[in-house]
């Protein structure tokens, strides 16, 4: 998975024009991923609170397994919630660059382009 910043240096390089055109779609296609990724993320969190959830209800008279099946639960959706949350801001980061380019010269778009690979 590229980051937002290797997306940007793609589009923006001598290979691909670094036009806006070119810079617009890179950035489409990669918040398409990022969206899919988040919710393949997503429904693998809520199948795993589920079947953590069944598995609490069959060892409820069994303390330490009880004990052991909550903390595994409770690590798999934070750090699951926590790569969710990474997701999203990288989408929503794509997003505001689109809305920022969207009627923006060449000129201001390459300009933008440079600080943003700068910066992230």
């Amino acid at each position: 998975m590229a980051g937002l910043k290797s997306v940007l240096e793609r589009a923006s390089g001598p290979r691909f024009g670094g036009t806006s055109a070119v810079t617009v779609k890179a950035l489409r296609a990669y918040r398409k991923q990022m969206f899919a990724i988040f919710l393949i993320v997503f429904a693998t969190v809520v199948v795993g609170v589920a079947t953590g959830a069944f598995s609490l209800i069959r060892f409820i008279d069994e303390p330490r397994a009880l004990a052991e099946f909550s903390s595994a639960i409770g690590l798999t959706v934070g750090g699951g919630i926590e790569v969710m949350r990474r997701i999203w801001k990288e989408w929503s980061q794509a997003t505001l660059i689109l809305i920022l380019i969207e009627d923006a010269t060449e000129a201001q778009v390459k300009a933008l382009i440079d600080k943003l690979i700068r910066k992230l």
